[in-house]
């Protein structure tokens, strides 16, 4: 069988764990080459050992901070001599409180990884891809940015944020061959995702209260995945076959949550579609 991405270089945010290491594992079957920036030195060297060092490489990246983030565009560039993907996919769950109880400083700090790192991360890829004659990049968006969640004010803001930043980047950059879309999953249960509603250890018991109030706002699920599936989303975003798909959503939330032991499989769906959508 074909390898989907034989001969791509491929940059992942946020991909030492959850959806962007399930990403990461996917685009390395499909012959893809793959930088992993994150903040997790641990868990980022061992998926970069675990995938092979001639196939991934692991670089600490604080995208919240352009220079890292430029640094590590740049690395890729240096290191396997190009850039075809970047899957703007790093986050975090930001802080569970209402609206007036957030502070200015919590605000900024979330918009700062969530939002602001997407906008530099395209900024900074653009360039390259320009002078190599295209390229390919995915937005990390979610169910939160189009259906308001319980205490997810600077999470939901910013992904709402990011879906429009995916359709005014496709429209300035399509005459440079230059794909933006954007993935939306439900909820997956990640690290990120049991960090915040408590799911594992101690905070079990008030996870699953958590979980259940994510449920009741999600009314299309049908069943769930954890990050495998999601995967195969952003697999299909990278396919030659279906490249008119430009500055879209891949509206995964039907697949959202998690039976144990599907990480995985979720992630298969966000991968998929970076590999069907991209140039």
């Amino acid at each position: 069988m074909a390898q989907r991405l034989a001969g791509k270089v491929a940059l992942i945010t946020g991909g030492a764990s959850g959806i962007g290491r399930g990403t990461a594992e996917l685009f390395v079957e499909e012959g893809a080459r793959v930088v992993i920036a994150d903040i997790n030195d641990e868990k980022g060297e061992a998926v970069a050992n675990g995938l092979g060092k001639s196939r991934c490489r692991y670089v600490r990246t604080n995208v919240a901070k352009e220079t890292e983030l430029r640094a590590c565009i740049d690395a890729t560039v240096s290191e396997f001599g190009r850039l075809d993907i970047l899957f703007n996919n790093a986050g975090v769950s930001g802080p569970l409180r209402s609206l007036k109880e957030l502070t200015v400083e919590e605000y900024r700090e979330g918009m700062d990884v969530l939002l602001l790192s997407n906008f530099m991360g395209i900024k900074h890829a653009i360039p390259h891809m320009e002078r190599q004659g295209g390229g390919s990049i995915i937005n990390t968006s979610s169910i939160a940015g189009i259906r308001v969640l319980p205490h997810t004010v600077v999470y939901a803001v910013a992904k709402a944020a990011v879906l429009h930043l995916t359709r005014v980047a496709a429209v300035h950059h399509a005459g440079s061959n230059i794909r933006v879309n954007a993935v939306i999953p439900g909820g997956i249960v990640t690290p990120m995702f049991a960090s915040t509603s408590g799911a594992h250890g101690e905070g079990r018991r008030r996870g699953a209260r958590t979980d259940q109030r994510v449920f009741r706002a999600q009314p299309t699920i049908k069943t769930g995945w954890r990050a495998g599936r999601h995967r195969r989303g952003c697999a299909l975003l990278r396919k030659r076959c279906i490249a008119f798909r430009h500055g879209s959503s891949v509206d995964h939330r039907r697949w959202s949550y998690a039976r144990t032991g599907d990480e995985r499989r979720h992630a298969e769906r966000s991968a998929s579609s970076a590999t069907k959508l991209s140039a």
